[in-house]
């Protein structure tokens, strides 16, 4: 009930009981007529009196309920922590509270009688939506929550937020507006959407294949674009599909394990794992995965690196290093063994000199000597698989040496084989040892027959090729430049490709025992390698296999080189400083050149013939073996000798040199080499041609 209404049916009740109760007692006292016109008057004054009595009463407890009402109201309006303003329809301020004059700067009475829309208070960019706000407070309805950019008096600007409200003030409507300082939360959001511009940008870009998926559902929301690269997919074949409904997972014990994982603690870190891309090539991938929350949803993070080049590159390393530690001891058994078949030889042939030989014996000797000659040619192999053959380097037509090596081919592979070799176009030329290229086309060829045993054909092909330096899919060994490819493609079995993987590894072999000593394709790799060149193979099951040798391409030699003669093998009578740490072959090296007219020093080590070339003079020629125990390797005596005497001769012979340059020509002036094993002849003419040779 109104407090209006209350006072006046309490006025009427209290006015009526005390004009019942004064007629009652004074019409009992007073009986006459005059007593009655008194009374009449008295009781007219006492209505009046009493009925002002009551109305000031109440009028002054209703004032004092309204100050106080008044009083909290203006507290409340003055302490909220929002800036409450009143303006009226037009957009004229009637009042504010504290924190409108802290958050505009003004104070209350600069406001009042200010208009919005002529006041410097709003950016001219938000005075429309000023206008637009208050057309729907003038049609009864509440506006709409707005942001503004607010000048303040000392004009820095600060973000707000604003709500309207019309109210009904008297007879006179007015705007009550709630503004809220909101400039830290538009800073927040600023924040917010430069680090989700700089994740998206990273997410975008990097190299690292990202997916997003529901969790545990699996489905991806989602993908950069490298993981679209690395399985093939399109975006619309990858959104709302899983993993396992694309295919990618090679192994569902993988995916298991990456689950489980992720159960246990939440995140899986550096797990390996295989894959398929969409055109069903097989990779491998490195796997880190974290589950985060995100607006009360749980997702999976993915992170996968592919690592099928890295794990490629591994397994050829490995490889690689394989195949060195088993040439280095090829290269040392070669050594020890290239002594002792030197000494063979020189003992064989400076028997076969005697002329009082029984024939049958002369036969004999022969015959071991045919045997020594098959043994060091074995050794030949073990040394160029392991590329520490020295190379007789020269400048050769390519198309040439292959066509005069079609005839002998063609008596080794049989008749089932048909061979169709075509030239390059135009004259080719490589820097290569002859014999090394032959050994290598001779190898590709015998695998090829052994794959086809019931006959098929081989082609040969010659072609220039130059590959860019940034040609694409580069093999592991590809070089940029020019270079000469010959191509070796037979119509046989093929290979998987797990052979395939192990085809280069020395004594591999797919052969029967006793059929193959899996040194062909090693040696061919090792000789390729030598000439600084690489080889290339593709293979198939049931499809034949395609082998690609490339050697860097040389321009033609300015002169042809024309044939020789053998030159003769005289004697002389200088004396030769013989470096040789094994006894048995130092013993015929000394007998030979003896037999050949010169004198012989000896020596075992590398000090022991420093101190016999500084106390013997003359001598015209130290020959001396490459590796001997000591730490003085024969290339070592040699630049001693020469720093003294520069003129001096040195001849230099080894089955095994990892030391010597892999070029003759690169050997220090003065300084010749003869491999191992050597013939009587072939000793002879090799110190006759170093003694002649001018020095420098």
């Amino acid at each position: 009930m109104q407090p209006a209404l209350k006072i006046v049916l309490l006025y009427i009740a209290f006015s009526a009981g005390w004009f019942f109760l004064v007629d009652r007692v004074l019409s009992w006292l007073i009986r006459n007529p005059a007593s009655l016109a008194a009374w009449g008057a008295l009781k007219a004054w006492s209505f009046v009196a009493l009925t002002s009595l009551i109305l000031l009463f109440s009028l002054r407890r209703t004032l004092r309920q309204l100050r106080a009402s008044e009083q909290r109201w203006k507290l409340l309006f003055d302490s909220a922590p929002d800036a409450y303003y009143l303006h009226d329809l037009s957009g004229t301020f009637v009042d504010g509270n504290r924190a409108a004059e802290t958050l505009t700067g003004y104070q209350k009475h600069e406001l009042v009688g200010k208009n919005v829309f002529k006041f410097d208070l709003l950016a001219p960019d938000d005075l429309a939506k000023a206008a637009e706000l208050l057309e729907q407070n003038r049609q009864g309805r509440a506006g709409e929550p707005t942001s503004y950019t607010l000048k303040r008096k000392d004009t820095t600007h600060t973000a707000v937020e604003v709500r309207t409200l019309p109210v009904q003030v008297g007879d006179q409507f007015l705007v009550l507006g709630i503004a809220r300082d909101i400039t830290e939360r538009k800073r927040a959001e600023e924040r917010l959407r430069e680090s989700e511009a700089r994740f998206s940008a990273v997410f975008r870009a990097s190299p690292t294949a990202i997916g997003i998926s529901d969790y545990p559902d699996g489905a991806f929301v989602e993908v950069n674009d490298t993981f679209l690269e690395t399985f093939g997919f399109t975006r619309e074949e990858v959104i709302g599909r899983t993993s396992s409904e694309l295919g990618i997972w090679l192994s569902r014990e993988d995916r298991l394990g990456l689950i489980q994982a992720l159960r246990e603690r939440g995140r899986a870190q550096q797990r390996e794992a295989r894959f398929r891309r969409k055109s069903g090539e097989l990779g491998d991938l490195l796997i880190s995965a974290e589950l985060m929350v995100v607006d009360g949803r749980e997702y999976l993070l993915g992170m996968l690196l592919d690592v099928t080049s890295r794990k490629r590159l591994e397994a050829q390393l490995f490889q690689a290093q394989k195949m060195e530690a088993v040439g280095q001891l090829a290269g040392g058994v070669a050594h020890d063994f290239n002594n002792i078949l030197a000494a063979q030889l020189l003992q064989l042939q400076l028997l076969e000199r005697r002329s009082d030989l029984d024939p049958e014996i002369s036969t004999a000797l022969q015959e071991l000597e045919k045997g020594v000659e098959r043994a060091a040619s074995l050794t030949r192999q073990l040394l160029l698989f392991s590329r520490r053959q020295v190379m007789q380097i020269q400048r050769v037509d390519l198309d040439e040496l292959l066509a005069g090596l079609m005839k002998m081919l063609k008596r080794l592979l049989g008749e089932h084989i048909v061979i169709h070799f075509r030239q390059s176009p135009k004259p080719i030329f490589v820097d290569a040892d002859p014999g090394m290229i032959e050994q290598v086309i001779v190898n590709l060829c015998v695998n090829a027959r052994d794959a086809m045993p019931g006959g098929g054909t081989l082609s040969i092909a010659t072609e220039l090729v130059a590959i860019p330096p940034n040609a694409p899919n580069l093999a592991a060994d590809t070089q940029p430049g020019t270079f000469v490819s010959v191509t070796v493609q037979d119509t046989g079995s093929g290979m998987d490709e797990v052979t395939l993987k192990r085809i280069f590894e020395p004594f591999f072999t797919t052969k029967e025992p006793g059929k193959g000593t899996g040194l062909g394709l090693a040696t061919a790799h090792g000789i390729t390698k030598q000439h600084r060149g690489w080889i290339e193979v593709q293979s198939a099951v049931a499809r034949g296999t395609t082998f690609r040798v490339f050697l860097p391409a040389k321009d033609p030699p300015l002169v042809a080189d024309s044939g020789t003669k053998p030159p003769a093998i005289p004697g002389g009578t200088e004396t030769i400083l013989v470096v040789e740490d094994d006894s048995a072959l130092r013993l015929l090296v000394r007998k030979t050149l003896i037999l050949f007219g010169y004198k012989v020093l000896e020596a075992s080590t590398g000090a022991e013939a420093t101190e016999i070339w500084r106390s013997q003079q003359p001598v015209h020629l130290i020959f001396s073996d490459m590796v001997m125990p000591g730490g003085c390797s024969g290339l070592d005596l040699a630049h001693q000798m020469l720093e003294v005497q520069p003129a001096a001769k040195v001849l230099l012979a080894s089955g095994y040199s990892s030391e010597l340059p892999l070029e003759i020509g690169r050997l220090p002036a003065g300084v010749k080499f003869l491999p191992k094993p050597y013939t009587p002849s072939a000793l002879a003419l090799a110190i006759r041609q170093s003694l002649d040779t001018p020095s420098r």
